[in-house]
């Protein structure tokens, strides 16, 4: 009897070992939990159910020890709390001796991580939002701790977290030794390209809500170095006292930790610079009256190099697209992104190279210090229209300014040719940046579509290619002029062709392994056996209510139930959440993972009316399901 007992224990181990709670059984087992701990959770209805048992949120305050109008919303996936119980309990223990200075909500949000996207989707935070009734200030941080690597995700959509709180987590993360995903530098105009999205950072931006996302790979941390990140953010944030929402700003990673160059801060250091930029041309070019007409007499006989090389980098830009599109090759679009840019800039590089071949060859009025002089104004002219696209871009910028003052007091070619490398390495990490973080998908079609890439690019360059310029005029001034000048600008070229194919074959061998992702496979069946459907009206004094009746005969996924009427909209009035699809076309919102047996009840027209019900099942297989549909016509 015993062996029988033994063995029964071992089956049910065995068999029930790797269920996970899923729908509203998640929910339930997340409240008792924090229930039997002592805490005082609040269910939050995800939507308008009906006569469903539907999925939930749950919440718990702390209120701070004295009257406060700042919370801090800590954002947990109800998914993930079985498998982390030792660091919720930990942070809810600690929130409740700690009584801070600001109050603290900790939200359990259902359906975060979904598998598969389709219309309707319903978020646990999005609920939250839209049932969210305080004017406090509020500050969410956002714990995804089923992700596959360390990464702070601070922005979405072109808007980004600010900075004190970007600052905050990443000091946090370099103390606990996490660096892996971290970047040297934060140039916030990097991120407000709307070149990537997270959908539930986008849902607390659009609510005026200043958020950041934290992915924490657990094979990577533990649950000590976890509790330690969770409590050193809350701690942060209560000992942060100017919480301003500042988009534009640069931050620096120096050694351990990070500073920030604020928003105040780069103005006025913009003012002083460009007070005496002005200044010291004024000296220069007005005062000094001699200085003036040497600089001008030699600025006539080149002026023109600086609209001829704009204008030809502007119109390479076109050329090499038009030669991508006729090409028409097959490439991944990381491939595509390398290959255009580094066409482009090939292009752009070459054509200048042509004009100012026959520009050394048959302009011999010109100095080569007359170049100088263009440089200077061609990098003040791009640093003060930089400055109005985005004050986080000065710093790049004035770099550059920098080096052309530079290149104004040397003369050594070698040194020009330093002095044009340094012009290209600020952008370097810049644009490897935006297309390791960007979303490839929205870089393609914005390196393809957008013409405002190939103005930027064109104010980018022109100065740097001027600089290019500058180097060739040293080849005229030798012996053997035209074979010199025909041998520099040849190398040139080339050098740029073997620099551009080398980066771009390498960043696209990288990237391309990066964003490698295994897609959902959905297989379609007739097995409609597997919906069953039933219905029954009553008339309720001039109305009918129709009640339908719908049975999964496996857990499904997701459930779709759209209801399409002849000519005019299939529900009059119902107690369940829906959403209009046309004029005649409606759905119920149904959460992820529903319950498999559900019921609505609506008031009808007296019309026909078709119900289409849509599941979707997990197979054994991960990424692998079964999709199957079942459409009924009912009359009015």
């Amino acid at each position: 009897m015993k062996n029988k007992k033994f063995f029964l224990y071992v089956l049910f181990f065995i068999l029930f070992s790797h269920f996970s709670a899923t729908g509203q059984e998640l929910s339930n087992s997340v409240y008792n939990f924090l229930k039997q701990n002592k805490y005082r959770p609040v269910a939050q209805n995800l939507l308008t159910s009906g006569e469903n048992s539907f999925p939930y949120n749950i919440i718990i305050d702390f209120p701070a020890k004295e009257k406060s109008n700042e919370t801090l919303l800590l954002v947990f996936y109800q998914e993930e709390v079985d498998h982390n119980k030792n660091v919720i309990k930990s942070t809810l223990e600690y929130l409740r001796e700690s009584k801070l200075e600001q109050n603290v909500s900790v939200l359990f949000s259902y359906g975060e991580n979904q598998k598969i996207e389709k219309q309707g989707m319903i978020y646990g935070s999005s609920s939250f939002l839209n049932n969210l009734n305080s004017s406090n200030d509020f500050t969410a941080i956002i714990f995804d701790l089923s992700s596959s690597k360390n990464m702070i995700i601070s922005n979405s959509n072109g808007t980004t977290a600010p900075a004190w709180l970007i600052k905050n987590e990443f000091n946090i993360f370099l103390k606990s030794n996490i660096s892996e995903n971290l970047p040297l530098y934060y140039l916030s105009h990097m991120y407000r390209l709307k070149l990537f999205s997270e959908r539930i950072l986008d849902d607390f931006f659009k609510n005026n809500i200043t958020a950041i996302k934290l992915n924490i790979n657990k094979e990577k941390i533990d649950d000590e170095k976890l509790i330690f990140i969770i409590k050193e953010s809350i701690n942060k944030y209560s000992q942060t006292e100017i919480k301003n929402w500042d988009q534009h700003f640069l931050m620096l990673r120096y050694f351990t930790r990070y500073v920030n160059l604020s928003e105040k801060a780069t103005i006025q250091i913009i003012l002083v610079i460009i007070l005496v930029c002005l200044f010291s041309l004024m000296i220069l070019f007005f005062v000094n009256t001699s200085m003036k007409k040497h600089a001008w007499q030699r600025l006539k006989k080149i002026w023109y190099i600086v609209p001829v090389t704009f204008a030809v980098i502007y119109l390479s830009f076109f050329e090499g697209k038009f030669i991508f599109n006729a090409l028409k090759l097959k490439m991944n679009d990381v491939q595509k992104i390398y290959f255009l840019l580094s066409l482009q800039i090939f292009i752009g590089f070459m054509n200048t190279s042509i004009i100012y071949l026959f520009t050394l060859l048959y302009n011999k009025d010109f100095e080569a210090r007359s170049i100088d002089y263009l440089i200077i104004i061609s990098c003040f002219i791009n640093q003060s229209l930089f400055i109005l696209v985005d004050i986080s871009l000065f710093p790049i910028f004035m770099i550059i300014s920098l080096l052309s003052i530079l290149a104004l007091s040397v003369k050594n070619n070698v040194l020009h040719i330093i002095i044009f490398i340094f012009m290209i390495i600020p952008f370097v990490p810049y644009l490897h940046d935006i297309v390791k973080f960007a979303d490839i998908q929205s870089l393609k079609n914005f390196v393809l579509n957008k013409n405002t890439v190939s103005l930027a690019f064109t104010f980018i360059l022109y100065p740097i290619l001027i600089v290019d310029f500058r180097i060739l005029t040293y080849y005229r001034n030798i012996r053997f002029k035209k074979s010199s000048v025909f041998i520099g600008t040849g190398s040139s070229v080339v050098i740029i062709l073997i620099t551009l194919t080398l980066i771009s074959s390498v960043r696209t061998f990288q990237l391309s392994k990066i964003n490698e992702a295994k897609s959902n496979k959905l297989i379609r069946t007739s097995r409609e056996e597997l919906i069953d459907f039933n219905y029954f009206d009553k008339d309720i004094f001039n109305d009918t209510i129709r009640t339908i009746f719908i049975g999964l005969k496996e857990k499904p996924l997701q459930c779709d139930v759209t209801l399409i009427g002849e000519n005019h909209s299939p529900i009059l009035y119902t107690d369940n959440d829906f959403e209009i699809i046309s004029q005649n076309s409606v759905f119920f919102k149904i959460p992820y993972n529903p319950p498999q047996k559900m019921s609505f009840s609506y008031g009808i027209l007296s019309e026909p009316c078709t119900i289409k019900i849509t599941a979707i099942f997990q197979n054994q297989e991960e990424n692998d399901y079964t999709l199957v549909t079942k459409m009924v016509s009912l009359g009015g």
